[in-house]
């Protein structure tokens, strides 16, 4: 079964550019089209394809505050590497780490900093892989540049 229920974050970086990860939540329990029933059915209506899921995205609004330490582009990122309950691989991408999360080698993540925990903490949370099952382990992770043209 597909993902329905994603976050979708968009960043800002200290250059005045952008960047986005797709996050698929734990919480696959599907919702009702509401106001886009119509428009469900009108677009059924005229396919050929089965409708399978749509989805409404009301956002949550912060004021971005782009630091300016040595990976401050959103091209910079931090993977991590997660593991599901059902044993599915997946990665989650932070654009623009901050430099204190790294190791001396300043490409290896510290799984022991506690800004490094309390992600883990919410990624596990509430985030899961693309069945909704829930991200168990955070094994590792490590900083990477992203060619330009590619997203976070």
């Amino acid at each position: 079964m597909p993902t329905y229920n994603q976050i979708l974050v968009d960043w800002l970086d200290a250059n005045g550019l952008g960047g986005q990860n797709f996050l698929s939540t734990q919480d696959q329990t599907a919702g009702t089209d509401g106001a886009y029933a119509a428009l469900a059915t009108a677009l059924t209506n005229i396919s050929d394809a089965g409708l399978v899921a749509i989805t409404f995205q009301k956002p949550s609004i912060h004021t971005p505050a782009a630091g300016s330490g040595p990976y401050k582009s959103c091209s910079d990122r931090a993977v991590f590497n997660l593991r599901s309950s059902a044993n599915t691989a997946g990665t989650l991408n932070v654009v623009a780490p901050k430099s204190s999360i790294f190791l001396s080698d300043n490409k290896t993540v510290d799984m022991s900093n506690s800004l490094v925990v309390a992600l883990v903490t919410a990624v596990t949370g509430v985030l899961g892989d693309s069945h909704g099952n829930p991200w168990v382990t955070v094994k590792q992770g490590f900083r990477e540049k992203v060619r330009k043209g590619y997203s976070a």
